[in-house]
């Protein structure tokens, strides 16, 4: 069926009243009324309602809903608002309060940046270099020693380390992605325009092994990447892969200092062409300083969750309507804009995820009145409204509520996951996890079949959602999506006008429908899905290294194809090793022997430094590999044998 947009001729205009009651800023919005819907139609109520609810979200005032930003406490009060509206119970602090909060790591500031050659070279912090969270903080003098591209195992037998090669108390000095053509494209590359052995991590670790205490990534001349143009913004949220500094110099930069203190005769381009052919190792002159202080503070993140109490006999049973609230603030992480965009533009995040947390909030409105008109003997699970936070950093809001749910989590007999269903085509509605369920593909059938949207498999799933962390927990979960893709995901361009308010409506209809009547079954769905051992003592949520997917634009990636089975629990980024926090049935860390409580120290003979270097070891793996692994269980080493299979 052909669905229809609303068609706006200015975005809706948001305004904001300060209201002082009882110290706290309540927010009221209006649109203006300068939009106007396809020819032929008219505006409902219910998509006037949609309407207000995500221009609010996605205006500016919200400042693109970062986790500890104002712009995300204003967006959290909306929702309280509204469920405060629907007369939803306040679950928290003895039912005083809608939010649950978690810790979240902040973005890394860089507090000293300096890099001086002693003599006449000196270089400027931000214009010529910039340290990288990707390292630690640190004061190192020492002799440099250029490494090519710093790749241990390339195709065809490349490498760029000689057997022999010992970086002890060396600065390594190595250029950014890998072996390229004289055009500067990559050899190598099948997909995209680089391979997974062009990232950071395998590049680091490699030169932590041979001993080096700092590294030096230099934008390689010539390469066909905009990136090696400017020097990305030091905001990450990803965890450090080794424990010394580690910088990215300019292209400029690194020409300078190679014509002062490189091989006599050789520029940086020499350099480049003989690292493409294969090993090239350059003994720089003289000395250089690198001084780094990077530091990090731990926020509050927090979910908003509202309760509609149930009754009868199904009254202690749950089913859990969710969708994220957070998303990229100016862009500082996980952005997918232009590289002038990152860190710098407002990412509005109107699909992803207002288009969501909208049909949450109407939700809750229409099944608070389904529920009052019910009989009084009737049976009703309780109904749970969650706005999550710390999605974008890892689904970490929605990990944390599955680890510290409002009542045991065996109780919870359904989740429904609302994502992005703003960009609504003709292609639909998305529907994913039907099978995750005994019966639920079966229960949603005529459901589906009666919406007047056309409903189908999304075209792409943009990863894992909130869902995930109660399918791991044994809790049916359904997420649901608009069918087709669009490239404004992650970037600017995500914004308010171009959000299908009609198609939004027909998913809230549909899924209003679908929860009313799931939460009055008499029998629950039995978990059909992979299920996780879990840890008895609940950690705490670590920030995510950033392993992406390839998505054009992005930073190098790791490129993971294997499974091991093993949900990481560790509490900081440096802790060391692999801490076991839940495990996969049937896994190949299963079938090796491996427990809940382990902490994995060695994999095919190296030692796991932390989370992110396993991530790096991870990404050389193939489906079918033997590793020998070594976890510490309870002070004793126990050697253990894994066969991984394809993810």
């Amino acid at each position: 069926m052909t669905l229809f947009c609303l068609r706006w001729s200015l975005p809706a205009v948001m305004c904001l009243m300060t209201l002082a009651a009882a110290g706290t800023q309540e927010v009221d919005v209006m649109t203006s009324d300068t939009w106007a819907p396809a020819e032929g139609s008219s505006p409902t109520a219910d998509v006037q309602a949609y309407d207000r609810h995500v221009v609010a979200l996605s205006s500016a005032t919200m400042e693109g809903r970062a986790p500890g930003t104002p712009g995300m406490e204003r967006a959290k009060r909306y929702v309280e608002r509204f469920f405060r509206a629907a007369r939803l119970i306040a679950p928290f602090e003895d039912g005083t309060s809608f939010r649950q909060g978690f810790p979240l790591l902040g973005p890394f500031e860089v507090t000293e940046s300096s890099l001086v050659a002693p003599g006449s070279m000196r270089f400027e912090a931000g214009v010529d270099h910039i340290v990288t969270p990707m390292g630690a903080s640190g004061n190192v003098t020492a002799e440099v020693v250029f490494v090519g591209y710093g790749i241990e195992r390339g195709k065809d037998g490349y490498t760029s380390f000689p057997q022999e090669l010992d970086l002890t108390g060396k600065i390594a000095v190595m250029l950014r992605f890998e072996p390229m053509t004289e055009n500067g494209r990559s050899r190598w590359a099948e997909r995209g325009p680089w391979s997974s052995r062009a990232g950071f991590g395998g590049k680091l670790q490699a030169v932590a092994r041979r001993g080096a205490v700092a590294a030096i990534i230099v934008n390689t001349p010539g390469a066909d990447d905009a990136r090696v143009h400017s020097l990305p913004r030091v905001s990450s949220r990803g965890e450090a892969v080794v424990d010394f500094p580690v910088l990215m110099m300019s292209t400029d930069a690194a020409s300078r200092f190679v014509a002062e203190r490189g091989p006599g005769g050789q520029d940086i381009m020499d350099l480049r062409r003989a690292a493409d052919e294969g090993t090239c190792i350059r003994r720089f002159s003289g000395r250089l300083n690198v001084r780094a202080r990077l530091e990090r503070d731990s926020m509050r993140a927090e979910n908003v969750v509202g309760l509609l109490r149930g009754r009868g006999a199904l009254r202690d049973e749950y089913v859990v309507v969710g969708a994220h609230l957070d998303h990229l603030g100016l862009g500082a992480f996980g952005s997918l804009g232009a590289p002038g965009e990152r860190g710098t533009t407002l990412h509005p995040g109107a699909d992803d995820n207002a288009s969501g947390c909208a049909a949450v909030l109407m939700l809750a409105e229409a099944l608070a009145q389904d529920y009052a008109k019910l009989e009084e003997d009737a049976a009703a699970r309780s109904l749970l409204f969650i706005c999550f936070s710390g999605a974008e950093s890892g689904l970490i809001g929605s990990q944390h509520y599955a680890l510290h749910p409002v009542a045991k989590l065996e109780t919870h007999a359904l989740m429904v996951n609302v994502d992005m269903i703003g960009r609504m085509t003709d292609s639909g509605l998305g529907v994913l996890g039907a099978d995750t369920g005994k019966g639920l593909a079966e229960f949603l059938k005529p459901h589906l079949d009666a919406a007047p949207i056309a409903v189908g498999r999304p075209q792409q799933r943009y990863g894992a959602s909130d869902d995930v962390s109660f399918q791991r927990n044994g809790i049916p979960s359904v997420r649901v999506m608009s069918a087709g893709s669009h490239d404004d995901f992650h970037t600017p361009r995500d914004t308010a006008e171009r959000i299908n308010r009609v198609g939004a409506v027909h998913t809230v209809h549909l899924l209003r429908d679908v929860l009313l009547s799931a939460a009055q079954l008499p029998q629950r769905f039995e978990f059909t899905g992979r299920r996780w051992r879990q840890r008895g003592q609940a950690t705490a949520p670590v920030g995510t290294l950033q392993v992406e997917s390839g998505a054009p634009g992005q930073g190098e990636t790791l490129t993971i194809r294997v499974q091991f089975g093993i949900r990481p629990g560790n509490r900081t980024e440096r802790e060391s090793g692999v801490l076991v926090d839940l495990l996969v049935d049937n896994s190949p860390a299963d079938r090796a022997g491996l427990r809940v409580g382990d902490r994995l120290v060695e994999w095919n003979g190296e030692q796991v430094a932390n989370l992110a270097a396993w991530f790096v070891m991870l990404s050389k793996a193939e489906p079918g590999d033997e590793v020998n692994v070594v976890v510490d269980r309870g002070g004793r080493r126990r050697e253990l044998v894994a066969k991984l299979r394809a993810k």
